[in-house]
């Protein structure tokens, strides 16, 4: 069986939709049974290793939680198998105001971060573009004009795929819960489906 490591936010630790902001407390931090998360679909195929956690960035430290930087983080966070494919599903985070970054930015920290997982593992790589931030009472103070922001990363992350052979899924269209911005159990399903294609026919070739 083919070897899959995926890499994310809370979307891929599986964050549970509500009104309630993060605590900061994953013990005492709702989410969705592993089953239910989108990665779960390419289990019944594929080896996969999970990685995801509350708040992680790409390559910004955060303003408040240790350990959400994912170009610090990633060196302790890969896991002792020869790899076939990572998946990486990053984004929202760094789209914060807080962070003050275009997504030009965005597209520049990948490239660091995918350099650091080639020179780790000699393997495909996917790239999902999150689900669209929509503005809600939870969104509101942390994002200005989320919806359109995704929707301008996800042209220039599939642009930086096609320019460096890598693989490409949107999420943009994955149903997003009350909070605006994770997924729900329906998101989850729509996501995996469209990862699990995407898998089958990368190992195809």
């Amino acid at each position: 069986m083919k070897n899959i490591f995926v890499y994310g936010d809370s979307n891929t630790w599986g964050y549970f939709p509500t009104l309630t902001p993060y605590s900061g407390d994953d013990n005492n931090t709702k989410r969705f049974p592993l089953d239910k998360i989108w990665w779960n679909s390419l289990t019944k195929k594929y080896n996969v290793y999970y990685n995801g956690v509350n708040g992680r960035t790409i390559n910004s430290d955060h303003y408040e939680l240790p350990n959400r930087n994912a170009c610090k983080t990633i060196d302790n966070d890969f896991v002792n198998e020869n790899i076939d494919l990572v998946i990486l599903m990053l984004g929202t985070n760094d789209l914060k105001d807080i962070y003050n970054l275009k997504v030009n930015d965005l597209i520049n920290h990948c490239d660091l971060l995918i350099k650091k997982i080639k020179n780790r593992y000699q393997c495909d790589i996917l790239l999902i573009c999150p689900p669209l931030i929509y503005d809600t009472i939870v969104t509101h103070e942390k994002y200005s004009n989320g919806i359109n922001k995704i929707k301008e990363y996800e042209k220039c992350l599939f642009k930086y795929t096609q320019s460096n052979n890598y693989y490409f899924v949107s999420g943009i269209n994955a149903e997003v819960g009350v909070d605006g911005e994770h997924l729900t159990e329906k998101g989850h399903n729509e996501l995996g489906q469209i990862v699990l294609e995407k898998v089958n026919e990368i190992f195809k070739r």
